[in-house]
């Protein structure tokens, strides 16, 4: 829906993507920097959306590994993805290995920027500021006309500017 949303309103809209990877998703962190080690060749969205597309019996059959097995058959996975995504694999592992603690603060920084605006959990969604239960093409629609049409007071901005990856 957000591709949906980006091409209706291609001067009106910036997508701004935050890592907030879950706890109790064993693999949330470890996609989040295969993502990041993926923008390091221009393929941060594409690595973000092939994670979404992934085949959830996969996932599980991962999950059902044992521990110590779960981060080599999901590095295999990655490997894959990356390189249907047509990237230097050899570059994206040695990034997302490598670049763990440049990662781990780009993730951590997210997260707390979570934590100032009450994010909860995932998807959440903001439209200049402000929580939006929007999930269709539609309800966004709705909302960001209202705000073009100056309808939607805009929010003063919720704490300070954050950084993001836009697309």
């Amino acid at each position: 829906v957000i591709g949906e949303v980006l091409k209706a309103y291609p001067k009106d809209v910036r997508h701004v993507f935050k890592h907030f990877p879950l706890s109790f998703h064993p693999l949330a962190r470890p996609g989040a920097k295969a993502i990041l080690a993926a923008g390091e060749q221009g393929k941060y969205f594409e690595m973000l959306d092939a994670l979404y597309a992934i085949d959830q019996d996969a996932l599980r059959d991962i999950q059902k590994a044992p521990k110590d097995e779960q981060v080599k058959k999901f590095e295999d996975l990655l490997e894959k993805i990356a390189k249907d995504l047509k990237l230097n694999v050899k570059k994206f592992m040695k990034d997302y290995k490598e670049k763990d603690a440049e990662w781990e603060k780009i993730i951590g920084q997210d997260v707390a920027t979570a934590g100032q605006v009450m994010v909860r959990g995932t998807p959440t969604f903001f439209i200049n500021g402000r929580v939006t239960r929007a999930r269709t093409l539609e309800q966004f629609k709705q909302e960001i006309d209202e705000i073009l049409k100056g309808e939607t007071p805009v929010p003063v901005a919720v704490n300070k500017p954050t950084q993001g990856v836009p697309r």
